[in-house]
């Protein structure tokens, strides 16, 4: 019954034979009432009740290429003319005339309009004074494509049978209308014609069914309706009748389900559902079959296939599943495949972008390993952002190899597949390490100048610095400062670290480190400055050796007799060692070496040892080629999140344990400081480290023990610091309000 009141016939002819019809060509907005009538061969039956009252709406997300316009007339009762109306695609400024013509209704539907783009609509009256102003424009619509039925299903095909009851399956629509299937009816009737009976009341929502209460020794055919948002779809063919027998077969059953997935120029991925009826034996595998003769692995770009597969046991090969579609061999238009990388934070991940356009609002990503294995939430985050899906892992290991793949939930020809090798992973995983623990880079190592006044210059240069950068300046394992006679100074924007001397005493002979820290890069630099007394030629007392330290260096080293500290170092590539953060390149009377620190098997090649006398360059080589792992485990030492904290209080006579846990591989050796001077290994101070553990122990403390304490962590490969503030009050004394008290 409309919303005028008066009934009206739904359905024309000789009526429906099944208790479900979908109803078209109501008005969007309407309320509405059905009943139903029965007809046999005597007539036709009084109405039913009728149902409440229905009022038709949109479904979600349904829409057609055109959107329907209503806005209100001016106020004041002014007399118009009519109406112009014009769109604008979002953001784009440029703004277009719908209608040619005034209208006078407050209603428009404007056609032609794109789907997938966002619209923007004002409206203009028109009266006999002139035009009015434009009106506000209106919030952004999304236009969508019109969507309708569902196709018919097709391939009904029988998997298993009791007896009693059979199990069927089906391809989904070729069409799905522009909406997803949500579900499945399913009819049935005899062998001999009989009227279509339906199996089903509520929707499978799946494209698997169990069909029950059936009569032993009969045969049955059936046939499968789609079901979306806007209704019941076309049925598909009657299936061929299947005979209701048990059974009882040694070989395996059809597998079900055979999809094409990740279609490409000369490759495609096949998957499927095992048999439902195993046989008489478990499966060992599968037997699959191709319409053309080709037997190689390889497909032929452009040419046409269809597939099936069969289960086979020790019994035998089974029957075959339902062939697919004809699938033709060409990567499609704008494919795009998995990719690996590393995010900001060091992360491992894996990346899928589809067509911009693709995706709906009912659209999600499928993400699986191994074909159908679940990723587990402990080892990955899942994040979708629009268009681009991104498999996040927590910590990347060898438990996370394999293949992965994913697909849109709703076109699983939209799919890609990735094989996350040990190799690759040992590659990202070196990425990582470079994201996580950054190095400054290095331009030009160590160099040591004598100016004409006698004085002499240490420098080096790093890539620009920021303003936040930071230099300690360490000599023989004691940080420096700047004064008048032994000045340092660090030029961020240049990237220059430098140390004049005037003069050079015996003081000053020994270890320089530069220790930068610039946000999260860090760099570590060090020469070894010895005056030379002599001044023989320099050359090579042995030849060129060389070896892997426990700490995951590689060491190479020669005996020489030195004129002057010039040192130079390269690979045959052209690369040299200098540029290379890695490289500590170290001299001292009667050696020369380069330390390269974790080093890969994409350093290894031929390694030349340069000297320089001011004259001449004299060389040594050294061949490492050929197969080795020279090891990827080494890290900078670091300190935990947890640990020491700001500030402590504690009060005289007591004793205070400071304690931090650190990381690093080789592990890290601690030093204590106090105001910047290292603490000695006596009473009341004491050291101890245990596993990632350090400690620092002060007995029976003093005011003489307040301070600022750090702690700092070193190993081969760079280092860290902390601080804590100690305060120590006496009895009577209220302590700082915002330190840990320590009791």
């Amino acid at each position: 019954m409309g919303e005028g009141g008066r009934w009206e016939r739904a359905s024309v002819g000789a009526g429906v034979s099944s208790p479900r019809f979908p109803v078209f060509d109501l008005q969007r907005g309407g309320q509405y009432r059905f009943r139903t009538r029965s007809v046999n061969k005597h007539g036709v039956s009084e109405p039913s009740e009728a149902s409440g009252l229905l009022e038709l709406a949109p479904p979600p997300g349904q829409s057609a290429p055109s959107v329907d316009l209503h806005w209100e007339a001016p106020p004041g009762g002014q007399e118009v003319l009519g109406y112009y109306l014009y769109y604008s695609l979002t953001g784009s400024g440029q703004w277009n005339t719908i209608n040619n013509k005034p209208i006078s209704s407050t209603r428009f539907t404007a056609h032609g309009l794109q789907t997938q783009q966002d619209y923007v609509f004002r409206v203009k009256a028109v009266g006999r004074a002139g035009t009015s102003a434009y009106s506000q424009q209106s919030p952004p619509v999304r236009v969508r494509a019109a969507i309708r039925a569902p196709g018919p299903p097709s391939g009904l095909s029988l998997l298993t049978c009791s007896g009693s009851g059979m199990v069927l399956s089906w391809r989904a629509p070729a069409c799905d209308g522009g909406s997803p299937v949500l579900g499945y009816y399913l009819d049935q009737r005899g062998p001999d014609q009989d009227p279509w009976r339906e199996v089903n009341q509520r929707p499978a929502e799946t494209r698997l069914h169990h069909v029950s209460d059936l009569a032993p020794g009969a045969s049955y055919q059936f046939r499968v309706f789609g079901a979306n948002l806007v209704g019941l779809g076309a049925p598909s063919g009657p299936s061929e009748a299947f005979l209701c027998e048990a059974w009882t077969g040694e070989q395996p059953g059809p597998p079900y389900d055979l999809q094409p997935l990740q279609v490409r120029s000369d490759s495609l991925l096949l998957r499927w559902v095992p048999p439902l009826y195993l046989g008489a034996s478990p499966l060992i595998g599968y037997q699959l079959h191709v319409s053309q003769d080709d037997q190689s692995e390889r497909l032929k770009t452009g040419q046409t296939y269809r597939f099936r597969v069969s289960a086979v046991n020790q019994a035998g090969v089974g029957g075959a599943s339902l062939p697919t579609e004809p699938i033709t061999a060409l990567t499609p238009p704008g494919t795009r495949e998995v990719e690996a990388g590393v995010d900001h934070e060091g992360r491992v991940f894996l990346s899928y972008e589809v067509p911009e356009a693709t995706p709906t609002d009912s659209t999600h990503f499928l993400w699986s390993r191994k074909q159908r294995e679940a990723i587990a939430a402990e080892r990955a985050t899942l994040q979708d952002r629009g268009n681009r899906s991104v498999l996040t892992f927590m910590a990347a290991s060898q438990e996370d190899l394999g293949l992965y793949s994913v697909e849109l939930s709703d076109r699983p020809g939209l799919s890609s597949s990735y094989t996350l090798t040990e190799a690759e992973l040992q590659r990202l995983s070196q990425l990582s390490l470079q994201i996580r623990n950054p190095r400054v880079g290095l331009r030009l190592g160590w160099q040591v100048e004598v100016t004409e006044d006698g004085a002499v210059r240490l420098w080096l240069q790093t890539e620009p610095l920021s303003a936040e950068a930071e230099l300690r300046l360490v000599l023989n394992d004691r940080e420096i400062a700047s004064t008048p006679r032994r000045r340092w100074r660090l030029d961020r924007a240049g990237g220059l670290v430098e140390v004049m001397l005037d003069p050079l005493g015996a003081e000053d002979q020994g270890s320089y480190t530069a220790q930068l820290r610039d946000g999260r890069s860090r760099g570590q630099f060090t020469l070894l400055l010895v005056e030379q007394r002599e001044a023989p030629r320099p050359y090579f007392l042995e030849g060129v050796s060389w070896e892997v330290t426990e700490e995951c260096g590689l060491v190479i080293r020669c005996k020489v007799v030195l004129r002057h500290l010039s040192v130079a170092a390269s690979v045959s590539r052209g690369r040299g060692l200098d540029q290379d953060p890695r490289a500590q390149p170290g001299s001292s009377r009667d050696a020369v070496w380069v330390d390269l620190r974790d080093p890969a098997d994409s350093d290894q090649g031929r390694f030349s040892l340069e000297l320089f006398d001011g004259l001449d360059r004299h060389a040594r080589h050294l061949d490492l080629t050929g197969p080795g792992g020279w090891g990827s485990s080494c890290r900078a030492a670091s300190l935990w999140d947890q640990g020491l904290p700001d500030t402590v209080a504690i009060m005289e006579g007591k004793s205070l344990c400071l304690t931090c846990l650190v990381e690093g591989d080789p592990p890290p050796e601690a030093t204590w400081l106090r105001n910047g001077v290292p603490l000695p290994e006596s009473p009341p101070y004491s050291t101890a480290q245990q596993g990632a553990g350090r400690a620092l122990t002060i007995t029976m403390v003093t005011a003489e023990d307040s301070g600022t304490y750090t702690v700092c962590v070193l190993n081969l490969h760079g280092g860290e610091t902390a601080q804590v503030t100690v305060s120590v009050y006496g009895v009577g004394e209220t302590p700082p309000a915002n330190a840990l008290r320590v009791e």
